[in-house]
């Protein structure tokens, strides 16, 4: 009966993975020092409002009515990246690996005047395996991706593409399609790249992710890549990011942030 009560009044668009951490933080800031003032007159009804202020922001994703629209306009953009909450994968993220560095020095990111590339012979192995993982085995590559053997279920709702394991959230993507072609750019990369596997999976992922943004055609409808700038509204901020989309389908390929210059 609980759970149904719950499930009820709960907001999808403002909690589980759409839960937007600033907000989440900035009203349970709210809800404790609203609780320390109650305690000065009774410390019981303080923790009391407390814990139901918790739960409201549990099932809802705030306390406070208009929340979102607040922290749009008044949370300092280096925040919301400090939180990485809404925000797209960003290529060139600071690491203990120089991903562009090491995949120009095994010779897969090439110079080609003036732009990067990849190396044609890999390009082509990566098109032909994105052709088999798109065709037959997504499910099965998908789980060495992974590193799991439990049950995978894909989930797309037009927006994002999330991935569950067994139930639990095991990864998110731009789409299906993105997802397709960083299952097949890891197997390409295991015999492209000696000591591949060696990396940890956060490594291995942006790898992948570097590389996805070397696509010319779509791969789900084999259409024609293109690259612009546009803004990108979460619930809780605005910003602006390169796209890569499929000029054919529309599916959204890749995107990172257009990080402002910190002031001198």
């Amino acid at each position: 009966m609980t759970s149904a009560i719950l499930t009820r009044f709960t907001q999808p668009a403002y909690t589980g993975e759409n839960r937007c951490l600033p907000c989440t933080v900035v009203n349970v800031t709210i809800a404790a020092a609203g609780s320390l003032l109650l305690a000065v007159w009774s410390p019981p009804v303080a923790l009391a409002a407390f814990l139901a202020s918790v739960l409201i922001i549990y099932v809802r994703g705030y306390l406070v009515p208009g929340t979102p629209e607040l922290t749009k306009r008044y949370l300092p953009a280096r925040i919301h990246r400090l939180f990485g909450t809404h925000a797209p994968t960003e290529p060139t993220a600071k690491g203990p690996v120089d991903i562009e560095a090491e995949l120009t020095a095994e010779g897969i990111i090439v110079d080609a005047g003036d732009d990067l590339a990849l190396d044609p012979q890999f390009t082509a192995e990566w098109e032909a395996a994105i052709a088999h993982v798109g065709a037959d085995s997504l499910m099965d590559a998908l789980g060495a991706f992974l590193e799991t053997d439990e049950p995978l279920i894909i989930e797309d709702d037009h927006t994002r593409t999330m991935v569950f394991a067994n139930g639990a959230p095991a990864g998110n993507w731009e789409s299906q399609a993105a997802l397709i072609a960083d299952v097949a750019a890891h197997q390409t990369l295991i015999s492209a790249l000696p000591n591949y596997l060696d990396y940890d999976r956060e490594t291995r992922a942006r790898m992948v992710g570097a590389i996805r943004m070397f696509l010319e055609a779509c791969p789900t409808c084999g259409g024609e890549v293109e690259i612009g700038e546009e803004v990108v509204e979460s619930c809780c901020r605005a910003f602006d990011v390169v796209a890569f989309s499929c000029r054919d389908c529309g599916v959204r390929l890749a995107e990172f942030e257009l990080l402002e210059a910190e002031p001198a």
